[in-house]
């Protein structure tokens, strides 16, 4: 059975891992995709960069006005990704946190296992034959999140 995990990142990244895939990475725990276990974690502002979205910076103003007025609504408020993934067993190892979590354990996780590194070589494409991409959560916020709530 393959283990749920999530995977944070840019706003803008969102298409691109959606048409291809997660690209292995440097970090301190070494060279591979960093996920967790926690959406908590995942959803921190270092890893789920907050984006402002600014609808009058938009290049689609060939929309039809239905799909302005449904993107009306977020216009000025903060915009988080974050993917659901399945990481197969033994091709991932558990790590300690890298923000120096004062809670242990942290979203019912201990801290020496909420970092899981899905190793690869720089820049390498992670297939689902080592982790599938099942899901992307958008979180909606009217103030640009911090990290301090999560501490």
């Amino acid at each position: 059975k393959w283990p749920i995990a999530y995977h944070g990142t840019k706003f803008e990244f969102g298409m691109m891992i959606s048409l291809s895939a997660l690209m292995a990475t440097g970090g301190d725990h070494g060279t591979g995709v960093y996920t967790s276990p926690s959406i908590k974690y995942c959803a921190h502002p270092r890893y789920a960069k907050p984006f402002k979205l600014d609808l009058s910076k938009a290049k689609q103003q060939q929309w039809t006005s239905e799909y302005m007025q449904e993107f009306k609504k977020y216009d000025g408020k903060w915009i988080q990704c974050a993917f659901a993934l399945r990481v197969k067993p033994g091709e991932f190892t558990k790590n300690r946190d890298t923000m120096n979590l004062t809670q242990d354990p942290y979203d019912g996780i201990k801290r020496d296992e909420i970092i899981w590194c899905v190793n690869g070589a720089t820049e390498e494409i992670i297939t689902d034959d080592k982790i599938l991409i099942y899901g992307i959560m958008i979180k909606v916020s009217d103030t640009e999140p911090s990290g301090h709530v999560y501490n």
